[in-house]
Formats: structure tokens, C-alpha cells, sequence
């Protein structure tokens, strides 16, 4: 049976979509466009500008344009979840889910021991399993899952089934690799499944700065992959995003900063991506990373200057909607930290966490208990609503979203503020637009 244009998941806001086409979800933010939704959906009716509330016709104008562009009309969307529930998501909007803790690499930073070590885990879970947990997320209406591992190019077989199941539940996937073991034949294998995005880890814009992170020989490895699969999408005429990713300490300079850009472009990938490593596993230790909090800034303040500069190459800097990269749901108060409310984590023998960065805080496991019982009724919900974080009271809160718990841990208090908070940092703050736009498209910032 063919995609339907869009899912469709009912909140306490109206209806949240997802286009499978764009690989986003898309929210209704002003009144008119929530009743245009309704209509849509619930009444079987395309409404016309002069039929929807409010006195701008402009908007309404807006709205009518859309739903007609975007083919967004009665019969063409599939409801996959009718729970709404006060206040809060009815379900994550993203999951990382990994099916093997194998890695041929090293990394001095890596979060998980089992990784580090390079080592199976005992009884990962089967295809069989993997495929009903898709079926599992579709029918709860999340229709993002990100794949790191482990490294899962090392089990291509499983990783085809793995994708082949995602895409019999219409699950759009993105995935991270380490790109040493990518050949041509195994990249045209991967991006036949229509991914999102492949984004390949290089920790440097030359082999002496990556390799120190991930051994000798990785870079050139991965730049070889690289170019696999970059040959393979262009024979393809596949639309995958293919980037690279540097997982970047607080000082990085400008000058790497920019030398990886370089790398990116010289490539010809699509993407550059700076995710900022955390206090987590084997940088638990590093109290740099909590504070280091000017050189954090001005890493971020080059990444966008970078950004806003170049029309050739997207770029892209870890999650912080008050001063640079992001983007959250205007309808959602008091949210905080993303973890365990947009987004969940499930390993490769099915354990559960908030975020993938938060090795203790395991809240269930996918073999006894179902995922929206993991999501509605485990210790997750202590992550929701917390009353004694110094940022829920804090005038930037629907801005910054809190901050990030696993460096709050590392600071010493779990739901103490983030210790690279902006505002304290002196960061100016990012404001709404004065004209809300009808609809917003979730970039999920914090999506591999």
C-alpha cells in the first residue's frame, strides 16, 4: 500500500503532522490554522480563506494556499494516534534506535563502555523484534528514528533489514556511521531505502586532529566511504542528505571551525553538522566541557556567522534556540530538557532511556513493557515538569528549553541549571517573529 501524503497524530493543540515527503513534522501554530486542520481531517473538508476564523484574510489566504500546495486535502491523510494528552506530547517526535553495540573504532569521547570496547552485546535484539518496534512507533505516530550503533555498516545484512522494516512502517530514518567500512555497493544498498540523512563522523578537517580522536588510518578511511557514497547518490539521483559531523570540544578555534567547513565543501557533501560533546562515558571526567563557557560561545557565534555566509553548503551547530541553531514547539510550556518528552533512546538489547548520553537512567526495556507504557508511566515522567530547576522561572526559559541535564549531572545536580546557560553567559536572547507564521516545521535540532 502506498505512503498517504501525510500521518497524523491528534495533541492537546490540534493535529500534528508528519510529511514523508520532507522527512518533518509539521504543527499548526495560529488558531486558523488549527481549525483548517480540524476541518481537514475530522470533517472531510478543504475550507476556503473567507471560511476560517479571525479577521487577517492575508493569513487565511495563507493557510488555504498551503493546504492546496502541499496536496494537504480530505482522503490524504492516515491517522495514526488519537491520544492526546493535557499539556504534553502524546509521543516523542524522534528515537534513537541502535540494533548493535559493535564498533571497529575507539573514540576517545564514546558515551557507551559496550562501544568502547568494541564488543557484541549479548541477545541484541532480533529482526523480528526490531520490525515490531517500528510498528510499535508508527502506530504511536513517531515517524523519526535515528541510527548510530555501534557502527552499523558492520552487520550490512542486519542493516538492511533493519531499514527494510522501518520502511514497512513508513518510518523515516537518519543515519550516523563512522563511513570506514562504506563501499560503493553497500552505499547504494543504503540510500535504495530512501534515507533522510547519512552523516559520516570525522573529528577534524585532517587526519592529524581526526585520528587522535579515532585512531590511525579513520580519516582516511572515512573520507574514502565518504566519496562511496557520494558517488552512489549521484548514480542514484537519490535526494539522501549526506554530511559529515565533527563532535567538537568547547575550544575549538575558529580556524578549525572553519578548516571543517572547508573539508565539507571541497568534498561536495550537502551538510556540515557541529554537535558539542558532552560529560558523558568516556568524557565523563573532561570539566571542560561544563566550563569552558566563553570559548563555547564564541565556537557557536563562528559556526552561525559561518552559516548565514554560505549558500553552497548547510551548516548546522548543536542545540541552542537562544542564540543560534533551533526551533521548538510554541505550544509546549514548561517542557525543559528534550529528553524523554520529544525524544527517547533504545539500544541494541532493548533498553530505554531519555537520551542516549544518560547511561544510568534506564526507564524500561522494549521485551517486557510496551513503549507508550515506557513513556507515560516509568521515571521518565521525573523528567517532566520539575519544579526545583532553576530555569523554569527564568524569563528565557521558552527560549533556551532549560538546557542539558547530562551536563547539569556532571555540574552535580541533575536538574540544577545547564552550566553553559546563555543567559548567564551573557547571550542575547532570541525573540519570536511579531507575525506568526500558520505552520511550523520541526527541524528537530537534536536529530543526528
Amino acid at each position: 500500500m502506498p505512503a498517504p501524503r501525510f500521518f497524523a497524530r491528534e495533541e492537546f493543540f490540534g493535529w500534528l503532522l508528519f510529511d514523508p515527503r520532507t522527512h518533518q513534522y509539521v504543527v499548526p501554530v495560529t488558531s486558523a490554522a488549527i481549525c483548517a486542520f480540524r476541518r481537514v481531517i475530522e470533517d472531510g473538508d478543504l475550507p476556503l480563506a473567507d471560511e476560517l476564523p479571525g479577521d487577517d484574510r492575508d493569513h487565511a489566504a495563507d493557510i488555504a494556499r498551503w493546504l492546496r500546495d502541499n496536496d494537504c486535502i480530505p482522503g490524504s491523510i492516515r491517522i495514526s494516534c488519537r491520544a492526546p494528552k493535557p499539556g504534553m506530547l502524546s509521543a516523542p517526535l524522534n528515537v534513537y534506535f541502535d540494533f548493535t553495540s559493535i564498533c571497529n573504532l575507539a573514540c576517545t569521547m564514546c558515551y557507551d563502555e559496550p562501544k568502547r570496547a568494541g564488543t557484541k552485546r549479548s541477545s541484541e535484539l532480533t529482526v523480528a523484534e526490531i520490525d515490531g518496534v517500528f510498528a510499535q512507533l508508527g502506530e504511536m505516530g513517531v515517524f523519526r528514528v535515528d541510527l548510530a550503533g555501534g557502527e552499523p555498516t558492520l552487520l550490512p545484512d542486519v542493516l538492511e533489514a533493519y531499514l527494510a522494516a522501518a520502511d514497512k512502517h513508513h518510518i523515516s530514518v537518519s543515519m550516523t556511521t563512522n563511513g570506514t567500512r562504506l563501499s560503493y555497493d553497500l552505499s547504494r544498498r543504503i540510500l535504495g531505502h530512501g534515507l533522510k540523512t547519512v552523516t559520516v563522523s570525522i573529528d577534524g578537517h585532517d587526519a592529524g586532529m581526526n585520528d587522535r580522536v579515532r585512531g590511525a588510518g579513520a580519516f582516511e578511511k572515512a573520507v574514502l566511504g565518504l566519496q562511496n557514497l557520494l558517488t552512489a547518490k549521484r548514480d542514484l539521483g537519490s535526494d539522501t542528505v549526506i554530511a559529515i559531523k565533527n563532535t567538537f570540544r568547547p575550544t575549538i578555534t575558529a580556524e578549525e571551525i572553519g578548516g571543517f567547513v572547508e573539508l565539507g565543501r571541497s568534498l561536495g557533501v550537502d551538510k556540515v553538522k557541529f554537535n558539542s560533546m558532552r560529560p558523558s562515558g568516556e568524557a565523563a571526567a573532561d570539566r571542560e566541557l561544563i566550563s569552558a563557557v566563553p570559548a563555547y560561545y564564541a565556537a557557536l557565534r563562528e559556526m552561525k556567522r559561518l552559516a548565514d555566509l554560505s549558500d553552497d553548503v548547510e551548516i548546522s551547530g548543536p542545540v541552542n534556540p537562544a542564540t543560534c541553531f533551533g526551533g521548538r514547539i510554541s505550544h509546549l510550556t514548561d517542557w525543559g530538557c528534550v529528553a524523554g518528552k520529544e525524544l527517547m533512546t533504545i539500544d541494541s538489547i532493548g533498553n530505554v532511556r531519555p537520551c542516549s548520553m544518560m547511561n544510568d537512567f534506564v526507564v524500561g526495556n522494549v521485551r517486557s513493557n510496551s513503549l507508550r507504557e515506557i513513556y507515560f508511566n516509568s521515571r521518565i515522567n521525573s523528567l517532566r515538569n520539575v519544579e526545583k530547576a532553576e530555569c523554569s522561572s527564568c524569563s528565557a526559559f521558552m527560549t533556551c528549553r532549560g538546557g542539558c541535564r547530562v551536563r547539569s549531572q556532571a555540574a552535580g545536580d541533575f536538574f540544577a541549571k545547564d552550566p553553559l546557560c546563555p543567559k548567564d553567559a551573557g547571550q542575547d536572547m532570541v525573540h519570536a517573529a511579531e507575525r506568526a507564521r500558520p505552520f511550523q516545521y520541526l527541524g528537530l535540532p537534536h536529530s543526528l
